[in-house]
């Protein structure tokens, strides 16, 4: 099936709409709609072959200033979620400290953020008009163009596929970085709109494990905030309670990531004359998803 052009320029109507008139003080909903909007622009440049185009460096440029400040405010959104969740009645003063050190941070960053939108917002908007006009151009539907773009898709979706078979084995120390080409694949493959049931699975599955590692990641940079704000010694009954959680958001994390290598992504065993490991061909739902579109 042809790629959907209103579905690639979505994110563009939306990060312009969200760029203009943008408030002191964001909504969380609006911050992680700019972030997942931006991430989603990047991962279709890439896939279209327009990231490495020079005239559209500045718009990632500023794309990313944006994305990376909408970020932080973003990580003190949810870590402000996550230290309300906790009960810990007895040393309720070390949770007001850490919540009140986290909504004196959101300030700051959001200040920060409103600060840059409106000094690039104005250039930003009009680069990412110009840009949609850029995909409607190779994406249309009914276009020979349109052939190029849905092999460009295929071509992403199966070397990312391919790549997340590495590391062999994943850990505290590259765990998160694996989540960004995960979510990458998953964005990449969502530029179909209709997929098999086992395909449609395979993408599910993709979205839980970011989600997954991302939960880990959040708790354990809440913890590194608790270790730095509250003086109450090892006895702490918080810093016992967000460590014990960060703890089992990894495992789960983990187990959830090594689950999905396992059936989406296998690894053959035996080794090859060099020692690297020999790998399966990807499975249909892999193979199918990326090539849905064509």
């Amino acid at each position: 099936m042809p790629l959907d052009v209103d579905r690639l320029r979505k994110p563009f109507r939306k990060l312009r709409k969200d760029l203009k008139g943008f408030p002191k003080e964001p909504s969380p909903e609006l911050v992680h709609e700019m972030r997942t909007s931006s991430r989603r622009i990047e991962a279709m440049l890439a896939v279209l072959g327009l990231e490495s185009k020079a005239k559209w460096q500045e718009l990632l440029r500023i794309m990313g200033r944006v994305r990376k400040h909408a970020g932080q405010v973003r990580d003190m959104d949810v870590l402000t979620g996550y230290a309300s969740q906790i009960e810990v009645d007895e040393e309720r003063e070390c949770l007001i400290q850490v919540l009140e050190y986290l909504g004196d941070q959101r300030f700051k960053k959001a200040a920060k953020m409103h600060a840059v939108v409106r000094k690039d917002g104005p250039e930003l908007r009009r680069l990412l008009q110009r840009c949609a006009k850029q995909v409607k151009k190779l994406v249309r539907n009914d276009d020979a163009s349109n052939s190029t773009a849905r092999i460009d898709v295929i071509a992403m979706a199966l070397r990312l596929s391919a790549e997340l078979r590495e590391p062999r084995r994943l850990d505290k120390s590259n765990l998160h970085p694996y989540r960004l080409e995960v979510k990458q694949l998953q964005y990449v493959l969502q530029m179909v709109e209709e997929h098999t049931p086992e395909q449609q699975s395979f993408i599910e599955k993709l979205k839980q494990v970011k989600d997954a590692i991302g939960e880990w990641h959040d708790w354990a940079e809440l913890l590194s905030v608790v270790e730095e704000v509250v003086d109450h010694g090892v006895g702490c009954k918080l810093l016992t309670e967000v460590r014990a959680t960060a703890a089992k958001k990894f495992e789960h994390a983990l187990s959830g990531t090594n689950e999905m290598r396992a059936r989406y992504l296998p690894v053959a065993s035996g080794r090859k004359k060099q020692g690297a490991a020999r790998q399966r061909p990807l499975p249909e739902a892999v193979l199918g998803a990326a090539s849905a579109a064509a």
